[in-house]
């Protein structure tokens, strides 16, 4: 081990793996040889590598031309093999294992995945290594910078498809069986090994020379050929932008029906989940082609970053994950420029950012890392994958976008096929930029955000002659923290002398800036910047009236409304104020203020319902402001309409159908009776909020109905759509029959978290849903092993608590060490802070 990490250390490092696997298909078990040639610096007594749940048959290692048996011992809590043997040996090596496994239900390392065909159950077997899984597929140095080449092969019956990160080499036909053998790989990291099994289908395309394909279980390739044209896209879009090429000679897009995340980057075999890459042409929404789009480009994105370039370590997790964000919204804004994704990624990915980093128990971009639980935990999507994204739209900002793009290229190229930290990556931008104007200092900026937990609050003044800046770090339960972070601020200012505009970077607590006496002066104009800002009573006015005459864009104005929410949020001001701006200013706005005040006013309400003072002067806002948007959209999509007018439009019924518009509610009533009587389909992008109502307000029949269609639904979209519909049920009887169909075979295990977060925003919901995962703990602690979309999930959902005695109970329950596992320790910490800004938040405004 290396320090605190749980690591093997660089003394035997490999170079490459021969896997030989004997798959038995039907019993979910396998038997591989294995011979993994190594480089040994210091003469050893003793090999470690990383095993976990494997049957070691037999061991050897034979150096210059020696074979020695070895004893093996696997050791469950370091989670590795270790291989004793007689004499000491150093160079070059190879170890020989034999071993035995089985394919377990878990969603990780080699496992099964199920799907139907008519009533008959199948299956497929496939991998997930990342973080820290390839050793429970086989024993290997399973660490990022422990780069080898593997060569594979499997002996499996001869129906069976197999497919690997390469092309096949050989196929060998062996009685009722065959022996399928792929390409060598190039040098990677094991969590990027893929292999899979069973019948599949294949749709076929081509980019350049590289042969690109999506394959998917019997009976959906119709539903690839969206993501197979958004692979080719973004695959051109990659090579221009880093001046690389694509070095594989294929790329597979891969649908997996059990997979707990959205995709998972394996080096030319990416995967996903179904419902992130699959359409159908009649019935997929916009929402839905967006995702898929956005999810295909994320994961090809990180054929670079993170596969041909990989972190050294997973405290640089970011490297991969935050570049991929980062880069994904670019190759979405250049490949479908009338989407608007990079507008729509404010709303997607930074205000989720801002809304995660104001808690305490946040944790830093580059977050510290030393057991596979906290790898686990390091997968956190709102620090590490949004909050990273901005933070690099904000550098890129700051540098210039020209110098970033060949800073990013002169990284890829240093260091293609090896492994780098942050600090590679900002000498490599730095240096570009230095030869363009100079040292600029960006290592020390850079590095401050990346390993700094939070983000400032700037408070602004102006005395008509300058601006006076300070700053504090913002969180929502203590205002005590100051920090001081160094802050590239861009301003935009209007007054009677005409427009000013300006860049400082804050580095002190406070700061002066000549020139004042503005109508409104912006702060963090065109939002580039990671923090909030708090005006003035009188600077807020003026950037008021400027939303209201459109003279602040309605991007600014998302920024100043998104602000005095969270501001309001802190108690720091009543929730009043935040009204008060709402009804005065933001009626009428475009995205994406319209879509956040929107949000904010839902979370308002159902926060604050049972609140005498408050609640129906929410609920009337609320009504007001989703009936005028619903209004100017109408039901129907209009030719030529924006896709953020038409995911409105989907948000403004739904909005309204809680709220109890009857007129909406009978709307939508009308659209499902159609439905039902002539089975013409409800128009895509609003059947989400048409199926919420009618399930909401309807009794069991409409209940039944749901479940039925559910079960007989194949397309991946529209059995979310419906998965949904039934977690939105408000009546007491339906949510306890929700909450038990989550439990049955009908609901895969990565969707399992999704009904009782959507019970949790009814008034009954809140109020059992704390019983109802206690009662199951035990049973998702089995269902689910360490690693993103899993145990974690469960935890927040009870972030909707608001009393003091459910909280301690909560607190109470967690520290059990039965209860607790340290994949979850942020989730259970984040939680509590969670209730405590809920109950704190009411009393503030009772």
């Amino acid at each position: 081990m290396s320090g605190k990490r749980q690591t093997l250390g660089d003394n035997v490092t490999p170079l490459n793996y021969n896997l030989a696997f004997d798959i038995d298909f039907k019993n979910l078990k396998y038997r591989c040889t294995e011979a993994i040639e190594v480089r040994i610096g210091k003469s050893t007594r003793s090999v470690r590598l990383n095993a976990v749940g494997l049957k070691i048959k037999s061991a050897v290692i034979v150096c210059k031309k020696k074979e020695q048996k070895t004893r093996a011992r696997l050791e469950k809590k370091t989670e590795q093999l270790v291989l004793n043997f007689k004499d000491a040996v150093s160079g070059t090596a190879e170890l020989g294992i034999e071993f035995e496994g089985t394919n377990g239900e878990k969603l990780n390392g080699f496992y099964k995945s199920t799907y139907k065909v008519g009533k008959k159950e199948r299956h497929i077997l496939t991998t997930q290594f990342e973080p820290a899984d390839a050793r429970k597929a086989f024993p290997c140095f399973d660490e990022p910078e422990l780069k080898a080449t593997f060569e594979v092969s499997f002996l499996v019956d001869k129906a069976l498809g197999v497919i690997s990160n390469m092309p096949e080499k050989s196929i060998r036909r062996m009685g009722s069986r065959k022996l399928v053998a792929f390409r060598k790989t190039p040098r990677m990291s094991s969590y990027l090994l893929y292999f899979g099994m069973g019948e599949f289908e294949r749709l076929r395309g081509k980019y350049r020379n590289i042969a690109l394909s999506v394959v998917t279980v019997p009976g959906k390739i119709r539903l690839g050929e969206n993501a197979l044209d958004y692979g080719r896209k973004f695959l051109k879009y990659y090579e221009d932008y880093f001046g690389v090429r694509f070095p594989l000679p294929k790329m597979d897009l891969i649908a997996i029906p059990d997979f707990a995340i959205s995709g998972m980057e394996n080096w030319g075999a990416i995967t996903y989940s179904e419902i992130a890459l699959l359409t159908d042409k009649k019935a997929t929404s916009v929402a839905a082609k967006q995702r898929i789009a956005e999810v295909v480009a994320h994961e090809l994105a990180h054929q670079w970053f993170g596969d041909l370039v990989t972190m050294k370590w997973w405290n640089n997790l970011w490297l991969n994950e935050s570049f991929a964000t980062f880069m994904s919204y670019k190759a979405l804004d250049a490949v479908f420029p009338e989407w608007d994704m990079g507008l729509q990624a404010m709303l997607m990915r930074t205000a989720g950012a801002l809304g995660a980093d104001q808690l305490r128990s946040t944790q830093k971009i580059g977050v510290e890392v030393n057991s596979p639980g906290d790898m686990s935990e390091a997968f956190d999507p709102d620090i590490t994958y949004s909050k990273g994204a901005a933070v690099l739209t904000m550098l890129e900002d700051y540098v210039g976008v020209e110098t970033f793009r060949r800073g990013l290229k002169s990284y890829i190229k240093r260091h293609s096929y090896a492994n780098a930290t942050e600090h590679d990556l900002w000498q490599s931008i730095g240096s570009v930029q230095g030869k363009k104007k100079g040292a600029s200092g960006l290592d020390r900026v850079a590095s401050y955000w990346i390993n700094t937990p939070g983000y400032p609050i700037v408070e602004v003044g102006d005395d008509g002659e300058r601006m006076r800046l300070r700053q504090r770090r913002f969180l929502l339960l203590d205002r005590e923290d100051p920090g001081v972070w160094p802050i590239p601020i861009h301003f935009s200012g209007k007054s009677e002398k005409g427009s000013e505009k300006g860049l400082v970077l804050l580095k002190k607590r406070e700061m002066e800036i000549k020139g004042g006496g503005f109508d409104y002066v912006k702060l963090n104009y065109m939002q580039k910047g990671f923090y909030r800002v708090r005006y003035t009573d009188q600077m807020l006015a003026g950037l008021g009236r400027g939303i209201k005459s459109k003279g602040v864009s309605a991007l600014n104005g998302w920024g100043v409304e998104s602000d005095l929410f969270s501001v309001a949020r802190s108690c720091s001001i009543k929730v009043e104020r935040y009204l008060d701006f709402v009804e005065n200013y933001c009626f009428g706005s475009e995205f994406p203020l319209n879509s956040s005040v929107s949000s904010h006013l839902n979370g308002l309400y159902r926060l604050l319902k049972d609140n005498e003072r408050l609640a129906e002067r929410i609920k009337e806002i609320n009504l007001g402001y989703h009936r005028e948007i619903l209004g100017r959209l109408g039901w129907s999509k209009r030719e030529g309409e924006s896709n953020t007018d038409t995911l409105l439009r989907s948000a403004a019924i739904v909005s309204l159908g809680y709220l109890g518009d009857e007129r909406v509610i009978g709307e939508a009533r009308r659209l499902f009776k159609d439905y039902l009587d002539s089975g013409k389909g409800v128009d895509p992008d609003i059947r989400m909020a048409v199926y919420a109502i009618n399930a909401r307000e309807g009794d069991r029949t409409a209940f039944d109905r749901f479940v039925s269609l559910y079960k007989k639904e194949q397309i991946p979209e529209e059995t979310i759509r419906l998965l949904r519909a039934i977690g939105s049920v408000k009546d007491p009887e339906l949510i306890d029959m929700a909450l038990k169909f989550t439990l049955s075979k009908e609901v895969r295990r990565q969707y399992m978290d999704w009904i009782p977060s959507l019970v949790a925003s009814e008034d009954y919901g809140k109020k059992i849903i704390w019983g109802w995962i206690r009662g199951n703990w035990k049973k998702f602690m089995s269902m689910y092993d360490r690693g993103p979309g899993g145990l974690d999930d469960f935890v927040e959902i009870l972030a909707v608590v608001d009393n003091r005695g459910t909280r301690d109970e909560i607190e109470r329950f967690f520290k059990n060490k039965s209860n607790y596992r340290d994949d979850i320790k942020r989730s259970i910490a984040k939680t509590l802070e969670f209730i405590d800004i809920n109950i704190r938040f009411r009393e503030f405004n009772a």
